[in-house]
């Protein structure tokens, strides 16, 4: 299942973020945003579509740095999503389509096109656009670095991305979904995606959308 995420006051910082970053990049032919996968989980993914990515809650240990990981590749994303067993989450008033929220209380919840479902082991995926700049080599530990955008795993051919700021990433999609393997995938296993109750996604010409 692909659901659209709309939450227009992390859009607003989010582009924000963008204009900022494309002033810096006018001598370069690096893309200044890309569309990039994070693996997690029902609890973290309805958190990061009501609330932004976090960089806080980095652990120690961080191979490339202490920030929000990416990938460009849905497979190596995969290997992070933590099915387990849960009740679907109740939905809110506030968080249907087709609605201009008027009259939305302050301290409702955002008005998001997703419901976050694990009560069957579902697997869940965010596609973001992550501002990644001009990048540098990250490394262990690095807490933030003023000198680039992001950090990568490999600056010839980057597979990670890693950004330090919430505003750097804007979630779009949240796939909900069963892979079936059974084991996590290696860089020579070939994993067939099984996507859960296929529905059309609604396009917005105001909100970025991915290359088709």
């Amino acid at each position: 299942m692909i659901q659209r995420v709309e939450n227009p006051e992390l859009l607003q910082k989010f582009r924000a973020e963008k204009a900022a970053v494309s002033s810096q990049m006018t001598n370069t032919l690096r893309p200044v945003t890309r569309y990039l996968f994070h693996g997690t989980d029902a609890d973290a993914c309805q958190n990061i579509c009501q609330n932004g990515f976090d960089q806080s809650k980095a652990r120690a240990g961080c191979m490339y740095g202490r920030g929000i990981y990416f990938a460009p590749s849905s497979e190596l994303s995969d290997s992070y999503t933590k099915p387990r067993p849960r009740v679907a989450p109740t939905s809110s008033p506030w968080r249907a389509s087709g609605s201009n929220h008027a009259g939305r209380p302050s301290n409702a919840p955002h008005p998001l096109l997703f419901q976050c479902q694990d009560d069957n082991n579902f697997q869940h995926m965010i596609l973001a656009e992550v501002i990644t700049g001009n990048y540098k080599a990250g490394f262990r530990d690095l807490l933030y670095t003023d000198l680039c955008h992001s950090v990568v795993n490999n600056v010839q051919k980057p597979s990670i991305f890693v950004v330090f700021k919430s505003e750097s990433a804007y979630p779009l999609y949240l796939l909900t979904y069963k892979s079936t393997h059974k084991s996590r995938p290696s860089s020579s296993t070939s994993v067939v995606y099984q996507p859960l109750f296929p529905a059309p996604v609604v396009q917005n010409p105001s909100q970025p959308q991915p290359p088709s």
